[in-house]
């Protein structure tokens, strides 16, 4: 009796084994085997066009500074990358420009790296709306918090 119990309770405790393993996530965002480049996919929101906004920010021996307008300019998407050019006014006047790379994630989390040495992080709040901060270390350290709008075309 014992050997059939014993061996009653070893299938039961491999079914139930079995029972609990979870199917692999297929989903659309799991990365599995080689990345295959960008097509175009609806769940993919396309962010190209031109966003502008203001900000306030802080640099480093220069005080307390809010440009009057900061535009990014995404020319080009491909999948969750995405590239410009940025304008904006620094304390002195001047506007400058400078290209950038960026990625997003699925969630609209944002990641921005300039030409130069700064790092811009964000999310969307909204189909034409995201917020950044911005951050640049060096000698003329700054930061700056932009809220951006999509521009109708």
């Amino acid at each position: 009796m014992k050997i059939p119990s014993v061996l009653l309770l070893v299938v039961l405790a491999i079914v139930a084994c079995g029972c609990t393993d979870q199917a692999p996530d297929e989903s659309p965002t799991a990365v599995t085997g080689t990345f295959q480049a960008y097509t175009e996919n609806a769940s993919i929101p396309h962010i190209t066009g031109t966003w502008a906004g203001t900000g306030i920010g802080h640099i480093q021996n220069g005080g307390f500074h809010q440009p009057k307008e900061v535009v990014f300019h995404i020319t080009d998407q491909n999948g969750y990358a995405f590239a410009g050019k940025k304008e904006y006014t620094r304390p002195d006047g001047n506007t400058h420009s400078e290209a950038f790379s960026g990625v997003f994630s699925p969630g609209g989390e944002i990641l921005i790296c300039d030409s130069g040495s700064g790092y811009t992080i964000g999310s969307f709040t909204g189909p034409d709306r995201m917020e950044m901060r911005y951050a640049e270390d060096g000698e003329e350290a700054r930061a700056y918090f932009l809220q951006l709008i999509r521009q109708k075309t």
